[in-house]
């Protein structure tokens, strides 16, 4: 380790003096301590969590010695297979949480499912309620567009009420301290008139 220490130091151009015959290991851990100060002092948080994701991928995709045999020439071998999907993997939940989520929307309305069954019946799938939902006919789409319309309305005409209620707010405030600041001064008013009789 020191020997490996040393190497490190002489190519960031760091001299410690001659070499041990043995080995401070107190000496190499105040040395581990400063070269970490040193690389914390002159790079970026940015280029630190970079480094640090990238070990962590390294420890991750590490395949050992078991999934590095090519088992057949026609497939792609384990190792880089499992790469693969773990260098997915934030879209692979992505794509999880959809499928959890049609899931969850094929089993609306139906019966609860027994315990322990993890797989769907292919009745489930097909007799689904939004699978089987009755198409809406042209009046009924016409009516959902003025109700759109109106509640297009209903919003502009509640962002207004919202601005005219703030503004009669910032009136009713401005008027309070108006108010205040002329009741303290008519009470020194007061105060001064009482002493001087």
């Amino acid at each position: 380790m020191v020997a490996r220490l040393a190497t490190i130091e002489n190519k960031l151009g760091i001299v410690h003096g001659k070499p041990r015959v043995q080995p401070d290991e107190n000496n190499a851990e105040r040395r581990l301590s400063e070269l970490k100060a040193l690389f914390e002092a002159t790079t970026d948080p940015a280029f630190r969590e970079s480094c640090a994701e990238s070990r962590k991928l390294m420890k991750d995709l590490d395949a050992g010695t078991a999934l590095t045999h090519q088992t057949s020439s026609s497939t792609t071998p384990l190792y880089y297979r499992r790469a693969e999907v773990l260098s997915s993997s934030a879209d692979l939940r992505r794509d999880m949480d959809q499928i959890s989520q049609m899931l969850n929307l094929l089993l609306i309305d139906q019966e609860p499912r027994k315990e322990g069954q993890t797989s769907l019946r292919e009745e489930e799938i097909t007799q689904a309620p939004i699978v089987n939902i009755v198409p809406p006919s042209n009046e009924d789409e016409r009516r959902l567009d003025i109700l759109q319309a109106n509640i297009g309305d209903m919003e502009k005409q509640a962002k207004n009420l919202c601005h005219r209620v703030d503004a009669l707010l910032k009136c009713y405030t401005a008027l309070i301290a108006t108010c205040s600041q002329k009741m303290v001064l008519a009470d020194e008013e007061v105060s001064a008139r009482e002493q001087k009789k």
